[in-house]
């Protein structure tokens, strides 16, 4: 009777096969980021948050990689939760396997079915939230030395680093990230040094991000946003309303001797970001206002504004500015706003692997007036690190990569610009 059954349900298998439906829709990849992948179809309707997206290799060959994570009429931002290499203008496809017919199974019962590449869900099944734990890390090691015979100046230096991230811890919206190094040396006397002057942590937090608009970290943990505020130990939460992403983060800063946790050293701040994408890719925008302090006394204040621009095939622009709006010399404070900072970039790819680059550097020490009181001066009187530098990138082989660079001072340009002109 068994053998009966298995040929019935054989006999009958192909014919359920047969009556699905394989829909496709291609769709190109338009940007990148570090975290997402943008793609563009001609039309969404039948992609679903959730689905996954196969990337092409070449000669019809497809690879599962992409997570939709959000959608539009005619767009998709995606993840790449499987690490397959992802280039723009690549192509990509949402594959479906559609019964548009119900299969009778019980005469006094049918059941509907749909299925797709990842799930079978039922009339009886509802879809579950896809938020997959995804779990890396990375240690390294790496010692040096130094050996010069009948001198007293011999050590050997060790380095270790340990990166752990979970994203979606258990399926849930909470994330770890972590990132911290050890370096020592032996043999030169340590006497004045201690553990946390070898041991540093960059990276310490927790993340809860129950939607993609909105997000909270507690930890310690650098901001891409405002990257020049270097690491914030404290609070930070992001909220994401079309183009505009507005930020406040609340805590202190790294001591500045060893890099350990300081309650004495205080900050807060606000910052408002814009991002536009097109098919040729993306310019962000961020500005920024911080309060720093020492001991509860104002240590700096200032208003940070940042533009990086890449909407012009193979062309990147970089600029970024510092306005300080406070100053205490001689115990004398004053408010009035002061140009502490201007560096720009821009570079060009000729070829995919060649591509230069300029930028103007006339950034000025920055002044903590409760932090570094003891030699205000110096600092004062030591001029801003003004200059041209122009550099060339050319990769002739794959992972072999050839770097030049020169740097012109403006303090030299002006100096040796009147006997260039003499000359000529």
């Amino acid at each position: 009777m068994k053998s009966v059954i298995i040929y019935i349900i054989l006999f009958f298998l192909p014919i359920v096969i047969i009556g699905q439906d394989i829909n496709e829709i291609i769709g190109t990849v338009s940007f990148k980021s570090s975290k997402n992948v943008y793609i563009r179809f001609t039309n969404t309707s039948e992609i679903n948050v959730g689905d996954t997206l196969w990337v092409n290799k070449g000669l019809d060959q497809w690879e599962k990689s992409l997570v939709v994570k959000q959608k539009s009429s005619t767009s998709c931002v995606t993840e790449n939760l499987y690490n397959v290499e992802v280039n723009i203008g690549q192509q990509v496809k949402h594959m479906s396997i559609s019964m548009p017919e119900k299969v009778a199974i019980d005469p006094k019962k049918e059941i509907e079915i749909a299925i797709t590449p990842d799930s079978v869900v039922t009339e009886n099944e509802q879809p579950t939230k896809n938020k997959k734990q995804i779990t890396t890390g990375r240690l390294t090691f790496s010692t040096n030395a130094s050996i010069n015979p009948g001198q007293q100046s011999n050590f050997q230096r060790i380095r270790a680093g340990l990166t752990l991230n979970i994203q979606n811890i258990q399926q849930s919206d909470f994330s770890f990230q972590s990132y911290v190094t050890y370096r020592h040396r032996y043999g030169i006397d340590q006497v004045n040094t201690d553990f946390y002057d070898d041991f540093k942590i960059f990276n310490l937090s927790v993340q809860y991000k129950p939607s993609e608009a909105f997000n909270i970290t507690l930890g310690r943990k650098m901001n891409s946003n405002i990257a020049n505020m270097g690491v914030i130990d404290g609070a930070q939460s992001e909220y994401t309303l079309g183009k505009y992403t507005g930020g406040l983060f609340i805590g202190t800063r790294p001591d500045f001797s060893n890099y350990t946790f300081n309650t004495s050293l205080p900050q807060v701040g606000a910052y408002l970001v814009r991002t536009d994408r097109t098919n040729e890719g993306m310019a962000q925008t961020s500005i920024a206002i911080a309060e720093q302090q020492n001991d509860f006394k104002t240590d700096r204040r200032f208003i940070y504004f940042q533009h990086s621009n890449g909407l012009v095939k193979n062309l990147n622009l970089f600029f970024s500015t510092e306005l300080d709006l406070y100053k205490k010399i001689n115990e004398i404070i004053s408010n009035q706003p002061q140009l502490t900072s201007i560096y720009a970039s821009l570079r060009y790819r000729l070829r995919k692997n060649l591509s230069v680059s300029g930028s103007y550097d006339n950034r000025r020490n920055v002044i903590y007036y409760e932090s570094y009181q003891t030699f205000i001066d110096q600092l004062l009187a030591q001029e801003t690190r003004q200059g041209f530098r122009l550099q060339a990138n050319y990769s002739p082989f794959k992972k072999v990569n050839i770097n030049t660079s020169a740097f012109f001072g403006i303090r030299e340009i002006i100096q040796y610009l009147p006997k260039i002109l003499s000359q000529t």
